[in-house]
């Protein structure tokens, strides 16, 4: 599967350091062209029933549309190369972290592989990747689920807004 050439919507998270400024940093490394950004919005952090504490650390959120330089497997390697770079320690299930950086949607592309499922299956249920993939790709659609992401927004806010903190 090249898929090269086609719109990827990537996600991009941090509640460590200068939050925004590592959204801003990865947005410039990332492996695509013709790059658009969300707003940068404020959320809540996601944790695990035991998680530590200290992880309850609200995070920046946005995401950016671009056109992929590579197929879904080697952007994907790539981006987990950025992660490392920015010193991105994996502790548990949604430790904290410096960045965070998934494939929401690559176009029309549906593929469920171990190592890389897109869409990503999270994307419906989090405010804080719909919100700012509202804001620039408001009529991309889900290609399992026939919704676009405009209208699973509007779903997702008549249901809870839990994660939203500005």
């Amino acid at each position: 599967m090249t898929l090269q050439g086609n719109l990827v919507v990537l996600g991009l998270g941090s509640n460590i350091g200068d939050t925004k400024k590592n959204i801003l940093s990865a947005v410039k490394r990332l492996p695509v062209t013709r790059k658009i950004l969300s707003s940068i919005i404020k959320t809540k952090a996601l944790l695990t029933k035991n998680a530590p504490k200290e992880w309850n650390m609200d995070y920046h959120n946005a995401v950016v549309i671009g056109r992929a330089l590579f197929g879904p497997f080697e952007t994907l390697n790539r981006l987990k190369k950025i992660e490392k770079q920015m010193k991105r320690i994996k502790l548990g299930k949604y430790s904290p972290r410096t960045i965070d950086i998934d494939i929401l949607f690559w176009g029309k592309a549906i593929l469920l592989d171990k190592q890389l499922r897109i869409p990503h299956k999270e994307i419906l249920n989090r405010y804080f990747t719909l919100k700012p993939a509202a804001e620039i790709v408001p009529f991309l659609l889900h290609p399992i689920h026939k919704i676009n992401v405009r209208q699973a927004l509007l779903n997702h806010n008549r249901t809870t807004r839990r994660n939203f903190t500005s």
